[in-house]
């Protein structure tokens, strides 16, 4: 599996903190995540990645999922926070592919935000250290930097040109401390239309992390696509997956599963599990983060699910035989990233984002 983390700058030490100030996202080697700013659903992700050894590798990769809670009217009165912290922990851990769900664009219920382009300005901020970022409109974003001075990002936004109307892509471009550019990507896929917007999938692509694109510029075709998973009867509500191909080789998905105990809820959910496996086969090299409102335990089957490689916890799903749930949101934990073909070294999150779901990340190795 070829999985790699690309920036233009050589490693450097390990730090001891998180960098506050002006700085680059830090490749994974060079950062160390202080216990402090984790609570760890597993004893051991308190502990620092494991050092490369005889029994651990290195990892070129981390990995992020969060769900935004645009459907949760408490997450939603909190959302400046959120989009804060996300911002802060992309940027000081290294991430370089993340997967959000409920992310709202546009609608009453968020006062007309665009969710993706507030965390892309979260993430601008946190990247040069700045402060009182504000829109100023035509998609441009100004931050004041600690020593008084302000600084512009520009997100743009496009449609790829095979007319995939579901879709739209966020770049957000600014120079970091050094006048150097930089830009991380952020892709929507719409599940429906609500509240006078849109609600959906997305996925943020960091530095080194690109879509693939051909001689004109243009995305290429297929490389974006939201997939039909099911719908919630009860909710009338369409579930996708967003799957996006990167141009080093990955296929990351962001989806969100039915929620709920009830029978109907349990069989959607079984279903969504089906349609994800149809969409992943023949794709060695898979990265799956989102809410999937299943937790450890109850009557799941032990183990990896169709060659997924479930680390960090002992994660149990349903068998592609044997699909039924007794309590699919029971116990801890809905949110969950999953990769074929690689693996994990790490796993840490952080608490008290939001009242259901936390910010996690994992570092993966190939």
């Amino acid at each position: 599996m070829r999985i790699e983390k690309i920036h233009d700058t050589p490693a450097t030490t390990p730090s001891t903190a998180p960098q506050t100030g002006p700085s680059r996202a830090p490749r994974a080697d060079e950062v160390t995540k202080p216990p402090q700013d984790r609570a760890d659903v597993d004893p051991e992700a308190l502990e620092p990645s494991p050092s490369p050894g005889p029994e651990a590798r290195p990892a070129n990769l981390q990995v992020g999922n969060m769900n935004l809670g645009g459907g949760n009217a408490e997450a939603r009165s909190r959302f400046d926070e959120i989009k804060k912290t996300v911002g802060e922990q992309v940027v000081h851990n290294g991430i370089d592919v993340a997967t959000f769900q409920e992310v709202d664009v546009g609608t009453r219920r968020v006062g007309g935000k665009d969710y993706n382009q507030e965390i892309l300005s979260a993430v601008f901020e946190a990247d040069l250290g700045g402060r009182d970022t504000q829109a100023l409109g035509d998609g441009r974003y100004q931050t004041t930097l600690p020593d008084g001075t302000r600084r512009i990002a520009t997100i743009t936004q496009e449609k790829p040109a095979d007319g995939n109307g579901d879709v739209t892509v966020y770049t957000a471009t600014y120079q970091d401390e050094a006048g150097q550019d930089v830009r991380y990507t952020m892709v929507h896929g719409r599940s429906i239309d609500h509240d006078g917007g849109t609600f959906g999938n997305s996925v943020l692509l960091g530095p080194g992390q690109e879509l693939p694109r051909d001689e004109n510029g243009q995305i290429r075709e297929g490389a974006i696509q939201v997939h039909e998973i099911g719908e919630d009867r009860g909710s009338k509500e369409r579930r996708t997956a967003l799957e996006v191909n990167t141009a080093e080789g990955q296929t990351v998905i962001s989806t969100h599963f039915t929620a709920g105990s009830e029978d109907s809820k349990q069989k959607a959910r079984s279903a969504e599990y089906r349609s994800v496996d149809e969409i992943c086969q023949g794709k060695p090299e898979v990265i799956l983060g989102g809410d999937l409102n299943s937790a450890p335990g109850e009557s799941y089957t032990v183990g990896g699910l169709w060659g997924w490689n479930p680390f960090g916890r002992d994660y149990r799903y349903p068998s592609a035989g044997e699909m039924g749930f007794e309590e699919g949101t029971g116990g801890g934990g809905l949110d969950h990233v999953l990769v074929r073909g690689g693996d994990a070294v790490g796993h840490h999150s952080v608490d008290g984002v939001e009242r259901v779901h936390g910010f996690d990340w994992v570092d993966v190795a190939d």
